[in-house]
């Protein structure tokens, strides 16, 4: 097993049994016999390498899903539910890592929670290739700059699924599959109206006064 494999497989397991992240990277190190150097030569933190994880699922859930003779007969609404679709299948084969690591919102929104920013940049490359798919198939208008807003937008949808994934206590998470299909179907349908052009525009309108007001 290759060193960067091995530190994370080590990591996962730590958590798993501890509930909490290793408390430094010299007693992990040492509990595996393993340089202090050269954990450093191949993660800068901990942060980062739990980021690694989170950006794998989305790596190994877009490789299996686009291998899928079906994939390039889909449109931009069903690849990104067949997305969701796989990477939760995933998250389940793995819920308890994920209760016990993945961050509230309060700790995203407050910028407190560096370890997912991998995998957000992951996911909005992949949502961006979904809804270019979809611009370049006129399912989804060109707006110019304002379809710029999309990518991020599919990526906090992706984050807020797996907020409700993590309280979901249905049989089967049933109430996740549910989810996962309203919220792609209403993103796609804000997309395909002004409906969304104008939120934006009052969301920018309220920010930009609000900001003059404070002065």
């Amino acid at each position: 097993m290759e060193l960067r494999d091995r530190l994370i497989q080590a990591y996962i397991d730590h958590v798993l049994e501890e509930g909490n992240p290793p408390a430094s990277v010299f007693k992990f190190c040492r509990s595996l016999g393993v340089a202090e150097t050269d954990f450093y030569r191949t993660f800068s933190s901990f942060p980062a390498l739990e980021g690694e994880i989170w950006a794998s699922w989305v790596e190994e859930t877009q490789a299996a899903i686009t291998a899928s003779p079906e994939w390039q007969g889909f449109n931009a609404r069903q690849r990104v539910l067949t997305f969701f679709f796989a990477f939760f299948e995933r998250a389940v084969k793995h819920r308890s890592f994920l209760l016990a690591r993945f961050p509230c919102p309060k700790q995203r929104l407050g910028g407190q929670s560096t370890s997912l920013n991998a995998l957000k940049r992951r996911f909005e490359k992949f949502a961006e290739s979904a809804l270019q798919h979809g611009a370049d198939s006129a399912e989804i208008p060109s707006r110019g700059p304002l379809n710029r807003a999309y990518a991020p937008v599919l990526t906090e949808v992706f984050l807020g699924a797996i907020d409700f994934h993590v309280r979901d206590d249905s049989p089967g998470f049933e109430r996740t599959d549910a989810y996962l299909e309203k919220a792609t179907v209403l993103s796609f349908e804000l997309m395909s109206h002004s409906v969304l052009e104008s939120a934006i525009d009052l969301i920018q309108f309220t920010l930009q006064n609000a900001t003059k007001a404070g002065r």
